[in-house]
């Protein structure tokens, strides 16, 4: 599966909400994710744990730009996370856990994220799912829209993933 994406930066988490109400973007549900990233030779693959005791399996890869991206990614449900940790946490270390609250908003075929991730801060992402009926280029439109309307500025654009964000954080400390 595709997803073309971005994330920025957010000075304003109720900017924000209000700007995802004011566009008619229905609103999914709030959680709290933790994900654990582990050390694979290409690409990233995490464990997405939910407090409801949800998992998901996730690879993907994505180049790191600020602009727009495409990302190849596939999720695999877990029914027991805490065994199938255990399993995985014998043959592939964890790297790095990142602990966020995200609320979802649903706009056409773009996902709405606005997340607070623990010792980095407010987040916007957009991912719009790339499928038969949603191509690139009304993708790519989609996203500069909701740029717009989400006041996103080009230096609030980031490159780099919340693994990276916090893995470099880490060794600046």
């Amino acid at each position: 599966m595709q997803n073309l994406e971005i994330k920025a930066y957010c000075p304003n988490i109720q900017s924000a909400q209000n700007a995802a109400k004011a566009i008619g973007a229905s609103k999914k549900w709030v959680r709290w994710q933790k994900d654990t990233y582990f050390a694979v030779s290409g690409g990233r693959l995490k464990l997405r744990e939910t407090k409801d005791d949800s998992a998901e399996l996730i690879a993907y890869q994505r180049p790191r730009k600020s602009d727009a991206k495409i990302s190849d990614y596939a999720i695999y449900k877990i029914d027991n996370p805490d065994q199938f940790k255990q399993v995985l946490e014998k043959v592939l270390p964890a790297k790095l856990v990142v602990e966020k609250k995200r609320e979802l908003y649903l706009w056409h075929n773009v996902r709405i994220h606005l997340d607070e991730v623990k010792g980095l801060g407010f987040f916007i992402e957009f991912e719009a799912v790339l499928d038969s009926t949603d191509d690139l280029h009304t993708s790519q439109e989609r996203l500069d829209f909701l740029s717009l309307k989400f006041g996103i500025r080009k230096k609030d654009l980031v490159s780099k993933g919340y693994f990276e964000l916090l893995e470099s954080q880490q060794h600046n400390a």
